[in-house]
């Protein structure tokens, strides 16, 4: 049996929030592992660039936009977010109707502003 690594486990949350308890669950465990060093942000970045659900960049640097992740590793993101079609929700399950869109990194947030900053 296999078991995932922390920054898989993280990005298959970030893809399907449903089975992690929700999004505000998924980046409170993701602040957590960085805090505490079980999640590697370099790692976490490289398995992201090759996940299948491209959206996971746009989420993922999203999240780590406003944490204390280093700038020059969020960057690495930047220049694989996806810009054509319709933008990704930061959450699938959560309202849409006052969602908007950060441009930076082209997600549809429909989350507040307090459970995405770190410490949340």
């Amino acid at each position: 049996m296999s078991i995932a690594d922390p920054e898989k486990a993280i990005l298959d949350a970030l893809d399907d929030e449903q089975l992690s308890g929700g999004m505000t669950e998924v980046i409170g465990a993701l602040q957590r592992g960085l805090a505490n060093g079980a999640v590697s942000p370099q790692q976490l970045v490289d398995d992201a660039l090759r996940y299948p659900n491209r959206g996971i960049v746009n989420r993922l640097g999203y999240i780590l936009a406003r944490s204390s992740v280093k700038p020059a590793i969020i960057e690495a993101l930047r220049g694989h977010v996806r810009r054509t079609g319709y933008p990704p929700y930061l959450s699938t399950i959560a309202p849409r109707e006052t969602a908007s869109r950060d441009r930076d990194w082209n997600v549809m947030v429909n989350l507040t502003d307090e459970s995405t900053q770190e410490g949340a």
